[in-house]
């Protein structure tokens, strides 16, 4: 059986960082300070979550100020956990860096830490 690659973005100037794949395989997130569906334009670092199936990518995060860093995807993609000194739903942190998690089915953030 041979292997297939799929490119999933273009990233010409930036990076993707911190990738990470859902366990059953449908889901990849990551971070970019990439305009990579056109809500970036400040380029900065922002949490982004693709479905492999259709190839959709939605920026989950839009920081003004602060950033994301590392992230990790759970088992079936319905939550990212991620770094951030930012402003993630109204959950404001200290302006240190803070856990926060994502969850994709209530389309919320929650501060972890």
């Amino acid at each position: 059986m041979a292997n297939t690659i799929t490119q999933l973005t273009n990233v010409p100037t930036g990076g993707i960082f911190s990738v990470s794949t859902s366990a059953d395989g449908k889901w990849v997130s990551f971070y970019s300070d990439e305009d990579i569906v056109g809500q970036n334009p400040e380029n900065d670092f922002e949490v982004f979550l693709v479905e492999l199936s259709s190839g959709d990518i939605t920026q989950i995060t839009n920081t003004t100020a602060g950033g994301v860093g590392d992230l990790s995807l759970n088992a079936n993609g319905e939550r990212i956990a991620f770094e951030s000194r930012g402003d993630h739903g109204g959950v404001i942190p200290d302006g240190n860096r803070e856990i926060f998690v994502f969850d994709s089915l209530s389309d919320s953030f929650a501060q972890i830490t």
